[in-house]
């Protein structure tokens, strides 16, 4: 294979062409897998970097989740997460945060228990009376 740097100039626009393709595909599946019905989910590599209040909020599954529990007070969200103590620790982060962006720690809920190690998942419930 041709490194990047001996390749003309024609063909790198068509390989970034390709990637740009490849790429916006890739984001519209995952967007599609996360925004499915049967709930959200951030991933533990995209979670496990620093953060400020700009990065958290800029995740699309957390303001969906923010944006319908200001709209249904009857709701709240449950952040299943990786058992053990890691799992715990990122969903105590995630609770944080949520809680920093105005969401009222009685309308969270951390449960063990995620369908995979590898993310947090978020789903709304009905809040307990």
């Amino acid at each position: 294979m041709i490194g990047p740097w001996l390749m003309t100039g024609r063909s790198h626009r068509v390989m970034l062409e390709r990637m740009k393709k490849r790429l916006i595909l890739l984001a519209f599946l995952g967007y599609s897998a996360v925004a499915g019905a049967s709930g959200s989910w951030l991933s533990l590599e995209a979670w496990d970097r620093p953060l400020d209040g700009d990065a958290v909020t800029a995740f699309d599954v957390l303001r969906a989740a923010v944006d319908r529990l200001d709209r249904d007070e009857a709701l709240r969200l449950a952040i299943r997460y990786p058992g053990g103590e890691a799992g715990l620790f990122r969903a105590h982060g995630l609770r944080q945060w949520l809680i920093a962006l105005g969401i009222s720690a009685e309308r969270l809920r951390l449960t063990p228990g995620a369908a995979r190690d590898d993310r947090l998942e978020l789903v709304l419930e009905a809040a307990a009376p």
